[in-house]
């Protein structure tokens, strides 16, 4: 699908309660203002965004390096003109950076 998404939960404990970043998605590539959630979207171009060169754009995972920068490898695909992606999802890292609020947001904004 086209909507997928890097949400970020965060929590003092492991069993919660969670609060959401109200910026959330930190990572996607739909061109809605925010993820459309229990939504199908599986082959749905509404969801396609020409604008942004990676498309499918989600499935995170968050590592820190041994320098202390955090990064989030996760899911994406370039797809060629008709929304085929020959290569298929492939992975991607983003470099990012915590606030001082505590949140996660990508470096390069």
């Amino acid at each position: 699908g086209y909507g997928h998404a890097v949400v970020l939960q965060r929590s003092k404990s492991i069993a919660g309660p969670y609060e959401s970043d109200p910026q959330n998605p930190i990572i996607t590539s739909t061109p809605y203002y925010y993820y459309r959630r229990n939504d199908p979207d599986a082959g749905r171009p509404d969801l396609y965004n020409p604008d942004a060169p990676l498309q499918k754009a989600g499935h995170g995972s968050l590592v820190s390096t041994q320098t202390g920068e955090w990064y989030v490898a996760h899911l994406s695909a370039r797809p060629l003109p008709g929304l085929h992606s020959i290569l298929g999802r492939e992975t991607s890292l983003q470099k990012m950076v915590w606030t001082d609020e505590g949140w996660l947001r990508m470096a390069d904004g």
